[in-house]
This record gives C-alpha cells, sequence and structure tokens, in this order.
C-alpha cells in the first residue's frame, strides 16, 4: 500500500526528531553475518547498520530500536526527503546505531525497514510494499 509523503509527516516528525540521519553515511566494515529480505540485507557493522540493496530498483529505509518498535505499528515513512535515505541498485548504506531512531546505547536489535520507491517527484514522493526484518546490533 503506498504511503504519500504528506500522511506520514506528524509521525515522521515524531519518530525521526531525534537523529534524521537515519540515513547514514556509506562505508564500514561488517562484523556479524547479515539478515536478507527480498534482496535486501542488513549486517551489523562496527557501530552501525550496512545496508545494501540488490534489487532492481531505488529502495528507501528506516531503522529503529525494537523496543521502541515494539511500543508502535510502522506505518511512517523512511525521511523527510527521499533523496536523504534512498539506497540505489547495488550500492549500500551505512547506519551508524546513535542515528537508529530512539536508539539507546545497549540496545540490542533493531528494525529495518525498506520501501520501494514508487515517486521520487518532490510534490509528491511516494514510497509502497514495506518489508521489515530484525537486525542483532
Amino acid at each position: 500500500m503506498p504511503i504519500a509523503a504528506s500522511a506520514r509527516s506528524a509521525l515522521l516528525a515524531l519518530l525521526l526528531a531525534a537523529p534524521v540521519a537515519a540515513c547514514g553515511s556509506r562505508s564500514s566494515e561488517p562484523t556479524a553475518p547479515a539478515v536478507v529480505a527480498r534482496g535486501v540485507s542488513a549486517q551489523p557493522s562496527n557501530g552501525a547498520i550496512r545496508l545494501t540493496n540488490n534489487t532492481d530498483g531505488p529502495i528507501a529505509y528506516a531503522a529503529i530500536e525494537l523496543d521502541a518498535y515494539t511500543l508502535m505499528l510502522a506505518s511512517w515513512g523512511p525521511c523527510p526527503r527521499l533523496a536523504e535515505c534512498t539506497v540505489e541498485p547495488g550500492q549500500t548504506a551505512v547506519i551508524p546505531y546513535a542515528t537508529i531512531s530512539m536508539y539507546e546505547p545497549g540496545a540490542r536489535r533493531a528494525v529495518v525497514v525498506w520501501w520501494r520507491v514508487v515517486s521520487r517527484d518532490p510534490a509528491y514522493e511516494l514510497i509502497a510494499d514495506p518489508v521489515e526484518f530484525f537486525v542483532e546490533l
């Protein structure tokens, strides 16, 4: 089910007001096995999660600490602007633990959610088909 940018703005502001930078840098070496869901892998890596897109199209993503996730539904979107959290096919994003929404030092698991990018039109960014997986930190 597609999620329009306007429908998710209020919840996004709350969830990502902490570190909006859940859309991280692009480097860091893996430290544990990857979890794979529908062609996208997430792998713990020295205080970050390496997210690699092996699908045919761009994806958008968000990460939230597991205990916080269990208190809410994952119906929000990835970030205020898709350009800040889009991973192109064959590329990897690194999400530092400190930028995971509601992350606290000592947390042991996070949820990574990714969506298929349907439209990048700034007037009507659109994502669809959320996929979630749990990553041991």
